[in-house]
């Protein structure tokens, strides 16, 4: 008697327990698109604000996304064979717009909440979307932009280095001198002196000749600190704590420095206006 009213309580408990789940699942949302959100297409920041800049103003246009119409236009084409979503929703999120979204995010710094806000989409789509258009755009440049080593190639060319068997340009003669000297590569204090690495001298009482040396190593070193520094100037989303999870915050960072590499390299073809590094924009040595 006792077991067969155990197991009326289980059958109960059991009934109970897909009753709950189908009130949850047949729950519907209080709203599709939030009200203040639904005249997104006429009065949302893409509409009134991104698209007027294309037309009338290249300088503010490049401002905004660190990047002309026309490379803006390019990126969308790299980017849009990885982008490609089916149509699901009443008022879908066109490329472009997501594109958009995401670069102001990374170009402004500013908080995912305050451009949803501005752009009149949900926070949670526009996470969505920011995480998609990084790794889009990181998948699309990749392979012309960014060619680091993989693996174990790192310890290869560090072996390679210190055997004097890495495959580095032959030596030539220092510009208007015929003094012969190897390439090589910089480093600080804790790097290992070699014919293709050098360091700077240890110590503080050194001789003037040794002090010069010291002085000019650190001014050639400057020029990857002038790409760090351009990097985060151009990307303010570097310049601030990212409140990302791990993954997304290496999505962010990894997009950002294909797009850096992007526009650097294809910098020439820009006007003036929209130069990503424009003459002394970057420390030199008559600073």
């Amino acid at each position: 008697m006792a077991s067969r009213v155990d197991m009326y309580k289980l059958n109960a408990e059991e009934e109970l327990l897909c009753l709950l789940a189908l009130t949850k699942r047949r729950r519907r949302r209080r709203w599709y698109v939030r009200p203040l959100n639904a005249t997104r297409q006429i009065d949302g920041e893409y509409s009134v604000l991104v698209k007027e800049m294309r037309a009338m103003d290249e300088q503010m246009h490049f401002g905004y996304f660190r990047m002309s119409a026309q490379r803006f236009d390019d990126l969308l084409h790299r980017i849009r064979p990885y982008m490609d979503h089916k149509r699901t929703h009443t008022s879908p999120v066109s490329l472009q717009e997501r594109l958009a979204v995401t670069l102001r995010i990374l170009a402004s710094g500013n908080a995912q909440k305050c451009v949803a806000s501005s752009y009149k989409l949900g926070s949670t789509t526009v996470s969505v979307v920011v995480s998609e258009v990084c790794q889009a755009i990181w998948t699309a440049l990749k392979g012309d932009f960014v060619s680091p080593p993989k693996g174990n190639e790192w310890l290869d060319i560090k072996h390679e280095l210190l055997n004097g068997t890495l495959e580095l340009p032959r030596p030539e003669n220092l510009p208007g001198t015929n003094i012969k000297l190897p390439h090589v590569f910089l480093g600080d204090a804790a790097f290992p002196l070699h014919v293709n690495l050098m360091r700077p001298y240890p110590g503080a009482n050194l001789d003037e000749a040794r002090k010069v040396y010291n002085y000019r190593h650190s001014r050639a070193r400057r020029v990857i600190e002038n790409s760090f520094g351009i990097l985060a100037a151009r990307w303010r989303i570097l310049g601030r704590p990212m409140e990302f999870h791990p993954e997304k915050a290496v999505d962010v960072v990894k997009a950002c420095v294909a797009l850096h590499n992007m526009l650097t390299l294809t910098d020439a073809a820009t006007s003036s206006a929209s130069k990503y590094i424009p003459p002394n924009f970057a420390d030199d040595q008559s600073s």
